[in-house]
């Protein structure tokens, strides 16, 4: 007991001396204006400030399969290949919340999947979803494929080279459309995106928000405009390798003796990477919901029962097994629920066909923290399900391999975890209420 209260005690002493030093950090912070854009108002130091980037660029740069070779200036390159309006998409879409190494292999199979943009058009709904399961933010893939249609449709399958007409196309931002006109087509045009507004916010010591307008002001000032493409990449690798949200490499950054940021934790005798790290400002988080599923996992002679989700939500498209929202801290309720749900599906469940607790999962997102309680259940198909109710049978051994999401493969190997019981299925949750009783 002791030695709880201590840890207790040390642990608020350090949070508090962590938030004084935050609050020394900003108060710091504060002492320069968000609208002072220092040398990018002077072209001289601002030609100065590209040559250094560009020129670690071409040296540092990581070989991308979407990337074509700094400095190339070819513009008539094949559809899928490097450096193409098609493969400048589809990376952005796909880099979007998510980290470069994980990109690579989803992109590698789309590419040879759907190689040009009419090919992807063409795809239906369910190859698309397979081939982005586990990637996550699933609208961003319906929105490049019905962005593909409507290319094809209103373009001739030839992407536009002007931001106002690429920002028209489904699930194409600012930052997308800056990004492939820039990149794919030589444009002058800025991108902002969270790792360039990292960069910005400390090398001007902007006390501001990533998603603050002055950081497209300060892109704009700071664009090459003879190397625009190369220049916006620049800017992300250094956010990305470099100058990264909590350990950042000053040392190595190329911009050390132009950064603001830097400069002021030297002159004021603070830590470098607490100072620079303040930057930019964090935003205000949304608090998570709390949320449980129960999830039953209905099997047939070696084929699980899968449901189609609603087009529109969560995870929109995706298959999953049959599944209904409970109550959080009553598990009692779980098998009564799960057996409601599959009955209205049109199954007949009697008396002694109860269902078998596997055990639970968690699984975040991004506004959701949610458990999911697992149960097993035997049963034989049945053509009673609603015809609204898009659902199918599905092998075990194709189940990883199809249209599910992330949080759908937990549930799945969590089940495979638990062997069936010889005599049939039980509730252990039922199991164990009937021992407690008997004990009483």
């Amino acid at each position: 007991m002791l030695f709880f209260i201590a840890t207790l005690t040390v642990s608020k002493v350090k949070s508090r001396v962590a938030g004084h030093r935050r609050a020394t950090i900003r108060a710091a912070a504060c002492t320069f204006n968000s609208d002072d854009h220092g040398f990018l108002e002077d072209e001289e130091v601002n030609k100065a400030l590209r040559e250094k980037l560009l020129s670690w660029y071409e040296r540092e740069h990581r070989d991308l399969p979407w990337r074509a070779t700094p400095f190339s200036g070819e513009l008539d390159v094949d559809e899928g290949a490097a450096g193409s309006p098609y493969a400048v998409w589809v990376s952005e879409i796909m880099l979007q919340q998510t980290k470069v190494a994980t990109v690579v292999p989803y992109f590698e199979r789309w590419m040879k999947e759907f190689p040009t943009l009419v090919s992807l058009a063409r795809a239906e709904e369910d190859r698309i979803n397979e081939l982005w399961a586990g990637l996550g933010y699933y609208r961003r893939a319906r929105m490049l494929h019905q962005g593909a249609k409507l290319v094809v449709e209103k373009h001739g399958g030839t992407i536009p080279h002007e931001t106002v007409d690429l920002l028209k196309i489904p699930g194409i931002g600012p930052y997308t459309a800056g990004a492939i006109a820039s990149i794919a087509f030589r444009k002058a045009e800025p991108l902002v995106d969270g790792n360039v507004a990292r960069v910005f916010s400390r090398l001007l010591s902007i006390d501001e928000e990533p998603n603050s307008k002055v950081f497209w002001v300060a892109a704009k000032r700071a664009l090459d405009g003879k190397n625009p493409g190369d220049f916006n990449q620049a800017l992300m690798e250094l956010g990305s390798t470099v100058c990264t949200p909590k350990v950042p490499s000053c040392a190595q950054c190329p911009l050390k003796f132009e950064c603001k940021s830097r400069n002021t934790a030297l002159e004021r005798g603070l830590d470098i990477e607490d100072y620079v790290t303040s930057f930019p400002r964090k935003p205000t988080k949304t608090k998570q919901q709390e949320q449980a599923v129960a999830v039953c996992v209905v099997e047939n002679d070696g084929q699980l029962l899968m449901l189609k989700r609603p087009r529109d939500g969560l995870l929109p498209g995706l298959w999953e097994f049959p599944s209904v929202e409970v109550d959080c801290d009553d598990e009692k309720s779980d098998a009564h629920r799960l057996r409601r749900k599959l009955r209205a599906l049109g199954f007949v469940l009697h008396k002694n066909r109860t269902l078998q607790y596997v055990g639970s999962v968690r699984h975040i997102f991004s506004h959701i923290r949610q458990q999911l309680r697992i149960y097993k259940l035997e049963a034989a198909p049945t053509n009673e399900i609603d015809p609204g109710i898009e659902h199918r049978w599905t092998r075990e051994d194709a189940v990883e391999g199809s249209a599910i999401s992330t949080q759908m493969k937990k549930v799945f190997f969590k089940s495979k975890s638990v062997s069936n019981p010889p005599h049939g299925l039980m509730d252990e949750f039922v199991t164990k209420r009937k021992r407690k009783r008997k004990r009483d």
